[in-house]
């Protein structure tokens, strides 16, 4: 990523340095390239409030983290507090009403992971639980690769541009990068059946998961770069 930061700055450094009379002639084309990678960052957000549990929100949260280290769920910096409002008192009509709510993130990594948490989250009657987010943990070094493959190709179309005269592709005079990444259906999944879809959007109440694995299949990422580039166009009698 370094070495293609500079060349970029080099690249813009050189244009606005080069004299105005510089007729240099030059091709400009758009390379693309795009790639679905399977994420191995999956988060759920968790919410224990006292209205929704049998028992306490503290005996519920030792029960499930019990539980979570148990399955081998709970590592190093994976549970999240997201917002704690427990033990705050709120007088109404002169009585005091305790409010008692958690809200937690936990990283997961594979489909075997989010099965056995929902499955953990069914034993204990917690069902305000979904997922909240996907990503993919190695997504700066698959950038790098993203843009070197769609310099590549910006090169590869300026030559196949060329390829009928007596010209040929040079030195890069400007380049310019656009990276996305994006989740190109509006749902994690690509087809998961009735129980679920209803288990993974937090309306467990009435459903009973199996005792195997859930087919969660999640949903690809699919990661896009674009480079612009300016290449310098030769003239192949002069060489």
């Amino acid at each position: 990523m370094k070495n293609l930061t500079a060349l970029l700055l080099l690249s813009i450094t050189l244009f606005f340095s080069a004299n105005a009379q510089d007729n240099t002639p030059y091709i400009e084309v758009i390379g693309e390239t795009k790639k679905l990678v399977l994420p191995d960052q999956i988060f759920i957000k968790l919410i224990l409030d006292d209205s929704e549990l049998d028992n306490s929100v503290e005996s519920t949260e030792n029960l499930l983290i019990g539980k979570l280290e148990e399955d081998g769920l709970l590592k190093n910096n994976n549970l999240y507090v997201l917002d704690v409002s427990s033990n705050l008192y709120e007088r109404w009509l002169r009585r005091d009403k305790k409010i008692n709510r958690k809200e937690y993130e936990l990283e997961l990594k594979d489909n075997e992971e989010v099965s056995k948490l929902f499955q953990t989250l069914e034993e204990l009657e917690i069902y305000n639980a979904r997922i909240s987010r996907l990503d993919y943990s190695k997504k700066e070094e698959l950038e790098i690769e993203l843009l070197h493959n769609a310099l590549e190709n910006a090169r590869l179309k300026a030559e196949s541009l060329l390829k009928d005269s007596n010209q040929s592709v040079g030195d890069i005079k400007l380049i310019s990068e656009d990276l996305q990444n994006i989740i190109s259906n509006s749902s994690y999944f690509r087809s998961t059946s009735i129980v679920v879809r209803r288990a993974l959007t937090g309306s467990l109440s009435s459903v009973k998961l199996a005792d195997s694995s859930l087919d969660l299949n999640f949903q690809e990422l699919e990661f896009e770069a674009k480079i612009f580039a300016r290449f310098e166009i030769v003239s192949n009698s002069n060489k």
